[in-house]
């Protein structure tokens, strides 16, 4: 008689001998995270050559019913999909049942990004010691793992450069987003004279963090969200996310009118395609009147 492998016991071989072969350590602990508190309660005492598509499938519409957006719904799948993946290559399904499953359809929700007042508002709002931290994702667009990962060696307050190179999350340091993320920006004067302050009490203002605590090490991931939520709360404005003043910095860049192909560079974009598919609605039209107006008189013959 053949072993059979149920699905929690390869989940857990899955999780700690293939995935970190082929994922970084912050989407292990997601991936990890996610199959603890939903597919694994499903599943786990399941033979994994008996789950089906129909299986899955009932799955995926349980988890939309009782509230999870179909957003999280879709990355359940993901885990599930490169989960049996595996199980495939190991021989121990026939075929990957989760590729023939419907995923739930996400609709892109219009967010709201800060204003230029609002992001001011903010930042006078931050006590001083904390402001550079807020001021990272205003004046450079960056996230919030390449401002906790930031280094004084990328940083060149002469040149005005600073090099996103890094990313730390969950205390990790890591390489960025993408290879199109691993760039320069141009410093904003107004992070100047904070970064020279900043650079006067932190314990290594050669090689070290720019953003870290008394000890050097970088700073924790829910300290600046901390400090984002009482700026906001004394400047009277509704609460943003970190990642939301990343928006509200590049949306203000294309209010001023600058090109897309510039916007997409200072987003650190991976192509031109991303910034219109996230900030299109914002930009102006590519054909100006004068465009329209010719096509108007071409079609009618005048």
């Amino acid at each position: 008689m053949s072993h059979v492998t149920l699905f929690g016991q390869f989940a857990e071989r899955w999780i700690t001998e293939v995935a970190p072969l082929r994922l970084k350590s912050t989407a292990v602990a997601e991936y990890a995270s996610l199959l603890r508190l939903h597919v694994l309660p499903f599943f786990a005492d399941r033979p994994v050559a008996e789950i089906s598509a129909d299986e899955i499938q009932g799955y995926m519409a349980s988890k939309v019913e009782s509230g999870l957006s179909p957003r999280s719904v879709r990355n359940h799948l993901a885990v599930l999909r490169a989960l049996l993946k595996s199980a495939l290559a190991f021989g121990l399904i026939d075929t990957n049942v989760a590729m023939k499953v419907t995923a739930p359809r996400h609709y892109r929700q219009e967010q709201r990004f800060p204003t230029p007042g609002e992001m001011r508002a903010i930042l006078e709002s931050c006590p001083p010691a904390w402001r550079l931290g807020l001021a990272l994702p205003i004046y450079s667009a960056c996230r919030k793992g390449e401002a906790l990962g930031l280094r004084w060696p990328a940083v060149s307050i002469p040149n005005r450069q600073i090099a996103f190179v890094r990313s730390v999350r969950g205390g990790v340091e890591q390489t960025v987003k993408s290879p199109a993320s691993r760039s320069s920006v141009a410093m904003a004067e107004e992070l100047v004279p904070l970064l020279l302050d900043r650079r006067k009490v932190v314990p290594d203002p050669v090689n070290g963090y720019v953003l870290c605590d008394s000890s050097g090490a970088p700073l924790k991931d829910h300290i600046l969200n901390g400090v984002l939520r009482r700026a906001c709360k004394k400047a009277g404005v509704e609460h943003f996310t970190y990642h939301q003043l990343r928006h509200g910095s590049i949306a203000a860049l294309i209010a001023s009118g600058v090109h897309p192909l510039v916007v997409s560079r200072f987003a650190r974009h991976a192509s031109v395609s991303t910034t219109f598919d996230e900030y299109g609605h914002l930009l102006a039209p590519l054909a100006g009147g004068d465009c329209i107006a010719d096509l108007s008189r071409v079609i009618s013959g005048s």
